[in-house]
């Protein structure tokens, strides 16, 4: 447990972060699951016994979450999917562990020399291995996820070790949590000959969620990219283009308020608990909506996501449809398997309930 409080209070200091251009990896920053496409795309508070949230807060991992095999597929765009895997077990003397894998596959590509003679065909792709443990003390959890990230594009291939640190707040009475994470703090292992100097997705988001007492809803609110706070578009000058359909930058001149910085930070969450087995669920991105929207998507709402999730005894369903852009938007589907459930408590004879 010393080493675990040793680990958790230093790591963070390994990494040194850049403001503006573009990380590596950035993959880890899409929503892999439909529980937390469904609150928005980034979530560090909410709690279920959707063991995949570990993914979001390794701190989230609890005993009720143990046993879940989760399987996740998102439709994105041009062909473009990515699938993810995750299960948390409990163990008899270290407590709960979690295994997860991320998949982006980008598709099969045409190879072509320089004068546009094809040589055949290449894939490209994105992964990511991650291994999760939490500790609880009360009413104060503590986590820690390691990832092993590869990018691949035809023979050229980048890999990375990768650390979240996560910790998650439960109020001892009310339906209150809040949690807290620093993400993809690491180190480069591997690149192509000329890559960029290394840049990981690096995130600090902090987070709440709370369901008032007899009432059938629970509000999660989140802020993202706190490292880089007010400093969102430093690449930009704090402008904001707007584009029409016939490429016209409406406001490219236009400074964006105080108000309009902070809300890029914003991410805003709710869900609707009609019962135990039914949820409906809806999040709002601040930032999604002034990046990726254009003058004709006022009534297309860019930046806001549903979803539906169905419990019951021996699995759990869930959907979520996320809308990026008036042109583009996304579909997920996850599968949550109660394995004890499916094949008896015989069968963890090992494990300690």
């Amino acid at each position: 447990m010393r080493h675990f409080l040793l680990l958790v209070c230093f790591l963070p200091f390994y990494h040194y972060g850049q403001i503006g251009g573009s990380a590596h990896f950035n993959f880890l920053e899409l929503p892999s699951f439909a529980h937390l496409s469904g609150l928005g795309g980034s979530n560090v508070s909410s709690y279920s016994n959707d063991g995949s949230m570990f993914l979001a807060n390794p701190s989230l991992l609890y005993d009720s979450t143990s046993f879940y095999l989760g399987l996740h597929h998102q439709f994105l765009f041009a062909q473009t999917h990515m699938s993810a895997f995750t299960y948390v077990h409990r163990f008899s003397r270290s407590g709960v562990w979690a295994i997860g894998v991320q998949h982006l596959n980008y598709g099969t590509f045409t190879q072509t020399d320089f004068l546009g003679n094809e040589l055949g065909t290449f894939r490209a792709y994105d992964y990511a291995i991650t291994v999760a443990k939490s500790h609880t003390i009360g009413n104060v959890s503590m986590g820690i996820a390691t990832k092993l990230a590869q990018s691949r594009i035809e023979v050229y291939q980048m890999s990375a070790s990768l650390w979240d640190v996560g910790g998650n707040f439960k109020h001892p009475h009310a339906d209150w949590r809040i949690g807290v994470v620093l993400k993809n703090v690491g180190f480069r292992l591997s690149a192509y000959a000329g890559a960029p100097p290394f840049e990981s997705p690096f995130d600090v988001m902090i987070g709440t969620s709370y369901k008032p007492f007899r009432m059938p809803v629970r509000f999660s609110v989140t802020l993202r990219q706190l490292h880089r706070f007010m400093k969102l578009d430093a690449n930009t000058s704090f402008e904001t283009p707007i584009l029409s359909l016939d490429g016209t930058n409406h406001n490219s001149s236009q400074s964006v308020s105080a108000f309009n910085r902070f809300s890029r930070h914003l991410v805003l969450g709710g869900e609707l608990l009609l019962s135990s087995h039914v949820h409906i669920r809806l999040g709002y991105n601040f930032l999604t909506r002034r990046e990726l929207h254009i003058d004709l998507d006022r009534f297309v709402f860019s930046g806001f996501s549903c979803g539906l999730a169905i419990k019951l005894r021996k699995f759990d369903f869930g959907y979520s449809y996320y809308r990026y852009h008036v042109a583009a938007a996304t579909h997920q589907v996850s599968l949550l398997l109660n394995m004890r459930e499916w094949f008896g408590s015989e069968r963890f004879m090992f494990i300690v309930e």
